[in-house]
């Protein structure tokens, strides 16, 4: 299809919802068929996958993934858009179409999204390829490498995710992908790279959106490294340890932890021979830095509590 034609499809979805394009629901439609196929093509659908679609809108990337996946489970919250996008895709019968909040919070996904997703996902690998609502895309991409940290840990819960595929702000992207002492690396970059080598593949230009939004986005690629995620004991609690040590980042290690931590460990709980980052910050510290720390910290806190 051309970009007209994919316009044209959008627009005759949106008529039969009547509605327009909503912005309070991140709803930014990709018309470009180039970075439609570019989604389609880094996802490496070979066939026998499940993929996960958030925001699928009017459903002009759900068919191409489609045509190509086993199946597809396709969640989108708005429910004048839903029904429509269904109908115009009455034809493909491997889409299982999911009205729902993804996000319950931030640090969850919604109990309806993950129990549909872990019955669809058994005996198949799950690759996420979407072009994300903006407002939820970096809290949704903790919590669904939370979900994988799970399955690689044997935990209940845990979703066998094999890629993460998606288009996001290009200002997101870069956090995601940052490398330390860099200016955007941060909380997201950390928890990501504790369990996913990142790749910003593409910048897409407002132009192959419609209605175009203000800024520039990306096309990102996270492939998970099992053995880098073997090395994480709890994922909630670095997530903690990583969010409170950045909301000091301008605070040494040691400093940091000192008031996020007051009481919970003892004062010579690190020493800084064994423990050399004590004394650099946030910024400077490599996941794998994080990861140790989080490790050490959860056993004295428990030990303390």
């Amino acid at each position: 299809m051309t970009r007209n034609e994919i316009h044209a499809s959008i627009m005759q979805v949106l008529g039969s919802a009547g509605i327009r394009p909503r912005h309070r629901f991140g709803q930014n439609f990709m018309i470009e068929p180039r970075t439609l196929e570019a989604i389609v093509r880094c996802a490496e659908i070979t066939g026998d996958e499940l993929i996960l679609e958030i925001g699928p809108g009017p459903g002009n990337l759900t068919r191409l993934l489609a045509q190509q996946a086993a199946h597809v489970l396709a969640v989108d919250i708005d429910r004048q858009l839903l029904p429509a996008a269904k109908a115009a895709l009455s034809d493909c019968t491997n889409i299982t179409w999911l009205c729902a909040d993804a996000l319950d919070g931030k640090h969850r996904l919604s109990n309806e999204v993950h129990e549909t997703l872990s019955t669809l996902s058994v005996g198949r690998n799950v690759k996420l390829a979407a072009n994300l609502p903006y407002n939820i895309a970096s809290p949704l991409i903790v919590v669904l490498l939370s979900l994988l940290w799970r399955h690689l840990h044997g935990q209940p819960g845990g979703i066998p995710f094999r890629s993460f595929t998606f288009t996001v702000q290009l200002e997101v992207a870069r956090r995601m992908t940052a490398a330390p002492d860099q200016p955007d690396y941060g909380a997201l970059t950390v928890m990501i790279a504790a369990i996913a080598d990142a790749q910003l593949i593409t910048t897409i230009p407002p132009g192959h959106f419609w209605p175009p939004p203000q800024i520039d986005s990306a096309l990102v690629q996270l492939m998970p490294r099992p053995e880098r995620a073997g090395g994480i004991r709890d994922f909630a609690f670095m997530e903690s340890v990583v969010s409170q040590m950045f909301s000091h980042r301008r605070q040494t290690i040691g400093n940091a932890l000192r008031h996020s931590f007051h009481g919970r460990i003892p004062r010579e709980a690190f020493k800084p021979d064994d423990s050399p980052w004590l004394k650099r910050r946030a910024g400077e510290l490599s996941a794998e830095d994080f990861m140790a720390l989080a490790n050490r910290l959860q056993e004295m806190v428990s030990c303390r509590d």
